[in-house]
């Protein structure tokens, strides 16, 4: 899966040569055994990573693909779209020019190292890393893994001044003459549908999301990171509809953050049972224990994720799960399944943002969660470009629970209402319309800049044609770049991977998405009745053998039914980590990699300070916590 493609001989790996042209400036490229190493007259193309198939016109994949197709594919970027997988292809036209690009969602990352003389591009951010220099902290990129979801930088991001990544829909091309360029692959923005024929969507749902798990399949064996949720046990659902249950298996991690918290997931391990039980497939326990001495594992996970600048718990989750998987409960051909995203293509993850408690109604913090999606839903764009939200019931529902310095002034014009609409679903840490920056480890320039050039690269844009029918659609492409490329995606990939196992996502296939971005918001977006996830629901309800009642009740963690309780909170004030992090703190070594220009050294010192002292930490200071933490110790050590 890795590569290295270089006109230069200074860097360092352990990847074989597999191809060279002296005409074209001495190039390279170095990697594992590709996918693809074909060629079409002068052509040449390598393919790293994994293509499950080239979509059909009705939708369906076909997974045993012609040598011939897959070229003219490649040769054609409205072709490459129908193909699916996780890959990154080099195309080489004799000795002129070099294209590189993704899948069409960017799962695969391509690393670009700035040199107007010479092409340097790998799948990890350390192939690109000349022996005895030094990476400059690039502000921006560290600001946007601090403060945006995800513990990471967005694509075109990393850590580095010199060196980015290639975002979603782009194609880097190098020319002999010219040098490097990187151009933006088109594509289609889907409009909303009002589904006339409800039935009949529904169906076609279903048919995608089960064609979807069926050619991501194998008829060696399945394994599925079970939760208790709709997503993963639809999923697990799904695989034993489809291949009977011998041929699954499902895998749960017992979280144990702190000794005083205990099982932080007791009812998800309870319900998971039971839904193992019911399907009669095996279910296997491996222990998340952060009570324990976990600098092992640090040193295990570091190398790989600092090449990739991950910083996040749920990272070495996955990748624990990963190895135990792979140590003890695999076989060759296995394929490991995960529900990831779904909560983000189906209302775009407001349960990790806005849902309101109430202790006696589980219904109520359902519905919460649909008022929230209501905010960043059609409707309300237009009752903001008109400028009624004061008369919306749900608006001041949710304002009303912040202060009034929380909120920005609504702009003048609509073009502008719409940019301040957008930031606050994709730039603000609060998920509200109209919410500020508030965030106190920025200085006011860091807060600028952050905004200023987070916009220009990511909404621009989307926001040229930016309408109530097309809303949903500039989301989900959206999320390709932002929540999608963190702590819950990326990471179970690349853990994956680094295990040598292919890692399934079925709510990330292309198909199934272009379904949710026309899905209309009274399919359980929006106000009405209808729950979250209705289709996904209806679908197990109808088509696929489900125990429905066992959806009853708190879902997983221990702030399902007590909201004082905080996973990051029995991290950083009681786990072990705790105590690494106060010792790593002590030394002062965060100071050298946040900029006091961008960060607000007089908050930012006191804080760390008093959370080496001991003193417990809350809300906003423990996340800031957290983050310094977390990129201290695998990203700047």
């Amino acid at each position: 899966m890795e590569f290295l493609v270089t006109q230069k001989n200074n860097f360092k790996h352990d990847l074989k040569l597999i191809f060279e042209n002296k005409n074209m400036n001495d190039l390279k490229v170095f990697g594992e055994k590709p996918f693809l190493f074909s060629q079409s007259g002068q052509t040449k193309f390598l393919v790293f990573g994994h293509i499950i198939g080239i979509r059909k016109k009705d939708g369906k994949i076909n997974k045993k693909f012609s040598t011939k197709s897959l070229l003219n594919a490649f040769n054609d970027d409205l072709l490459f779209q129908n193909i699916e997988g996780r890959f990154a292809l080099i195309k080489i036209n004799g000795n002129f020019s070099v294209e590189i690009k993704s899948d069409k969602q960017g799962k695969k990352d391509i690393y670009i190292l700035e040199d107007k003389r010479s092409l340097n591009v790998a799948s990890r951010i350390n192939f690109l890393q000349p022996n005895n220099s030094s990476k400059k902290v690039d502000s921006l990129g560290l600001m946007q893994a601090m403060y945006i979801y995800g513990g990471r930088p967005l694509k075109k991001q990393t850590l580095f001044k010199n060196i980015f990544r290639l975002g979603v829909q782009e194609k880097l091309i190098y020319k002999k003459s010219s040098g490097t360029s990187i151009k933006k692959i088109k594509s289609a923005k889907s409009k909303l549908i009002p589904f006339n024929n409800i039935e009949k969507a529904l169906n076609d749902y279903s048919d995608r999301f089960i064609e979807s798990v069926k050619a991501n399949s194998s008829q060696d064996g399945n394994i599925v990171f079970l939760s208790s949720g709709w997503d993963s046990t639809s999923i697990l659902a799904t695989l034993v509809h489809l291949l009977g249950k011998n041929k699954v298996r499902a895998v749960i991690g017992r979280m144990k953050y702190s000794k005083r918290s205990k099982i932080a997931n007791l009812f998800e391990m309870r319900r998971a049972k039971k839904f193992a039980d019911f399907f009669d497939v095996k279910l296997d326990i491996v222990d998340l224990d952060y009570t324990r001495d976990i600098r092992p594992l640090i040193q295990e996970v570091k190398e790989n994720y600092k090449s990739h600048n991950f910083a996040n718990l749920t990272g070495f989750n996955h990748w624990i799960l990963a190895k135990k998987v792979k140590k003890k409960l695999s076989n060759f051909g296995d394929v490991v399944f995960a529900g990831e995203m779904s909560d983000g293509a189906h209302n775009f993850g407001f349960s990790q943002y806005a849902s309101t408690f109430h202790p006696s109604s589980y219904d109520f913090r359902e519905y919460s969660d649909k008022m929230a999606s209501y905010l960043f839903g059609p409707t309300f764009l237009k009752v903001l470009t008109s400028k009624k939200q004061e008369e919306d019931p749900v608006w001041n529902f949710f304002k009303n629970q912040k202060n009034s310095d929380f909120f920005e002034g609504l702009k003048n014009n609509p073009s502008q209402i719409k940019e301040q609409f957008l930031k606050s679903f994709f730039l603000r840490s609060g998920r509200i319309p109209l919410a500020k920056n508030n965030s106190k480890l920025l200085t006011s320039k860091g807060k600028n800049l952050l905004d200023r050039l987070s916009t220009e690269r990511y909404l621009k844009d989307p926001l040229k044609n930016l309408k109530e029918n097309n809303l949903y659609s500039t989301y989900l492409d959206l999320y390709d770049s932002f929540h999608w490329q963190g702590a819950t995606v990326a990471t179970l990939y690349h853990a994956c991977e680094a295990h040598n196992l292919r890692c399934s996502l079925p709510f990330h296939d292309s198909y199934y998405l272009e379904f949710l971005s026309k899905m209309p918001e009274s399919w359980g977006r929006g106000l009405e009745l209808r729950p979250t996830k209705f289709p996904l629901k209806w679908m197990l309800e109808n088509r696929i053998r489900y125990p429905y009642l066992l959806q009853q009740g708190a879902h997983s963690y221990t702030y399902d039914v007590d909201p004082t309780f905080s996973h990051a909170g029995e991290i950083v004030n009681h786990s072990f980590l705790s105590k690494l992090w106060r010792e790593n703190l002590s030394t002062n070594r965060y100071l050298n990699f946040l900029e006091k220009e961008y960060f607000d050294l007089n908050y930012v010192v006191p804080l760390v300070n008093r959370y080496i002292s001991g003193e417990e930490l809350f809300g906003e200071e423990l996340n800031d916590v957290y983050n310094i933490s977390f990129q201290d110790m695998i990203n700047f050590s």
